[in-house]
């Protein structure tokens, strides 16, 4: 497994891996799906706190942070967000 910055192109997996937790899970405060697009511009706007995880050149996971909240109180916190596909859960960081 690699560890990486995310690329444009990685979209439609983080995706895929964010949809399938909003529809199946109750994890996220977040009910609407996404776009490849949409995320397409995040990765974009982000930059180097968009990352993802790469097992034999597929996306398994990703993980992203941002600013928490508007307001000068919350200028130094960060949130942040690990999505892992569901066939990557619970196998650790392992040689294939």
């Amino acid at each position: 497994m690699i560890v990486r910055p995310a690329r444009t192109q990685d979209a439609v997996a983080i995706a895929a891996i964010t949809n399938q937790v909003v529809r199946d899970t109750l994890v996220t405060f977040t009910t609407q799906e996404r776009s490849p697009a949409s995320i397409a511009e995040d990765i974009a706007a982000r930059g180097p706190a968009f990352q993802v995880a790469e097992r034999g050149n597929q996306v398994v996971g990703f993980a992203t942070y941002g600013r928490f909240r508007t307001g000068p109180g919350y200028d130094a916190t960060r949130e942040h967000t690990i999505m892992l596909d569901p066939q990557a859960q619970g196998r650790g960081v392992v040689e294939d």
